[in-house]
């Protein structure tokens, strides 16, 4: 079999794409078996998310939308049971997206103070709506204190 040289062309264009292809492919489906290690099981008793650290990527918001809370990972309503330097522990009321633990654990940055972070507020017994993404809290309005506006785009978004 002869192969012209507009074939040849064609397919030494077709191979890069290809390759780049399969390797989309190989990663998507690590970040899917990753995505679920950092989510944990449905039957887990307990989850761990951070807050961002101040000055990182999370201090530069984008304009809140409900489509994009639709979109976030794990999401949850919770009331704070406890409260130390290094974080609030949650228990979960409701879940809205997620692996369905009865309890988040929201840590602080290493030497950072929860009051200091200037992130969310957390205070023992008031409700809260959280949202998370690898491993992260949402800011910039995706996450905070249970409020009538912030309840119903949840509601809207799951």
């Amino acid at each position: 079999m002869t192969i012209s040289a507009d074939q040849r062309v064609a397919r030494s264009r077709r191979t890069p794409l290809l390759v780049a292809a399969a390797g989309l492919a190989v990663l998507g489906g690590a970040g899917l078996v990753a995505a679920d290690l950092l989510a944990g099981s449905s039957s887990a008793e307990s989850i761990e998310l951070m807050l961002p650290a101040d000055g990182g990527a999370a201090s530069i918001c984008l304009a809140f939308t409900v489509e994009d809370l639709a979109r976030m990972s794990p999401a949850f309503a919770g009331t704070v049971t406890d409260l130390t330097d290094e974080g609030a522990v949650l228990r979960v009321d409701r879940w809205y997206a997620g692996p369905e633990a009865s309890e988040v654990t929201v840590s602080v940055p290493d030497g950072a103070q929860i009051a200091l972070n200037g992130t969310i507020d957390f205070q023992v017994g008031r409700a809260y709506l959280i949202t998370g993404e690898g491993g992260l809290v949402n800011l910039c309005g995706y996450s905070g204190e249970l409020t009538p506006e912030l309840q119903a785009a949840f509601e809207a978004a799951f």
